[in-house]
């Protein structure tokens, strides 16, 4: 089992059939986050607003950021205090922990133990007012695949021809930020393989394909594809206001563009995280801009020298400590046996 500062150590803890967890998650990401978990204690990942209280020791509960997410989730939180079991977050990308939830009564039901991906994380929950001591730092466990493979090293961008385009779900984001970066990719020649976020209402309209034609790049809607033909495409840059896919392009070798326009993303990243960069840009495994710095500046940024920069940062981060599933277990068994009398003192 790989270590970490969190975990107690010494094998991992054993839960009897009445006290085993329930896994509760809304959005693709968070669902994606749990899913391997809920496998290890025989569980799948649900989203009904019924749930059987029979045998739950604890809910462990996704960061959704969809409206409809946010609103099952925070149910989902209240039915577990109503029972008085503990709420374990575990979040899939950094800041998405929504905090300030109420039930019908006014009470506050934020999470009473957080995992967090990075220190990045943790420094975004203790500013919003979460106590420190409540927060666990562990590598994200949706990445634990990737951390079984030997590492792939970041590429040169100018050997492959294609940037792929993450997009979010805000309308009017993409626009702005894709908007900056498409003289540059049809300058270069450039292929653009766009792909819609699932929630972008612009898209499911038709809109993007006109704005796209206007722009005159050569493009390809990869948004229907499944990921695997995606990464098989000729990519060389992913571009994205801000994205995890980010950081799944970063496991294949592939370095990424956050483009932070200041009025539309900075003030979403500040609205919803309390921060104005994401945390694979702080940690210094990705980069961004927000245009002032010109199309030279990415460039050479992805020479060889700034690669190598990138990739050193993103090891540091998310490879370190290998896969980290381990670990993640011990931490939820730990919770359910020692707070069995919950809820404890805040």
């Amino acid at each position: 089992m790989a270590e970490y500062p969190c975990c107690m150590g010494g094998g991992i803890l054993s839960l009897d059939a009445m006290s085993m967890p329930l896994f509760f998650a809304v959005d693709l990401g968070p669902r994606a986050t749990l899913d391997r978990l809920a496998s290890r204690f025989g569980a799948t990942v649900i989203e009904a607003t019924s749930l059987a209280p029979d045998g739950v020791g604890a809910l462990i509960v996704g960061t959704s950021t969809s409206e409809r997410g946010r609103l099952l989730e925070s149910a989902a939180r209240i039915w577990a205090r109503h029972l008085k079991i503990p709420i374990v977050a575990i979040e899939d990308y950094a800041g998405n922990c929504v905090l300030g939830a109420r039930d019908e009564h006014g009470r506050v039901v934020d999470p009473d133990f957080i995992i967090a991906e990075s220190d990045f994380s943790r420094r975004c929950y203790v500013r919003a007012g979460f106590p420190v001591d409540r927060i666990i730092v562990l590598p994200p466990i949706r990445y634990d695949a990737y951390r079984e493979m030997p590492a792939m090293p970041f590429r040169r961008a100018d050997r492959l021809r294609g940037v792929l385009w993450a997009g979010q779900p805000e309308r009017g984001m993409g626009q702005a930020t894709l908007g900056w970066l498409a003289p540059w990719i049809r300058q270069h020649g450039m292929t653009l393989y766009f792909r819609a976020h699932p929630r972008d209402s612009a898209y499911a309209e038709g809109f993007w394909h006109e704005w796209l034609r206007r722009r005159r790049l050569r493009w390809v809607d990869c948004t229907q594809w499944d990921w695997p033909k995606v990464w098989d495409a000729p990519l060389g840059l992913v571009a994205t206001a801000f994205s995890s896919v980010s950081v799944d392009a970063a496991f294949r070798g592939l370095p990424t563009l956050h483009v932070l326009h200041s009025r539309p993303v900075r003030k979403l990243l500040m609205q919803q995280k309390g921060v104005a960069r994401p945390g694979v840009v702080v940690s210094g495994a990705a980069l961004a801009s927000s245009g002032p710095l010109g199309y030279g500046w990415i460039e050479r940024s992805l020479g060889a020298a700034g690669l190598r920069r990138m990739e050193a940062d993103f090891g540091r981060v998310y490879r370190a400590g290998g896969p980290a599933i381990d670990a993640f277990e011990e931490v939820i068994k730990n919770i359910i046996i020692t707070l069995r009398d919950f809820p404890a003192p805040k």
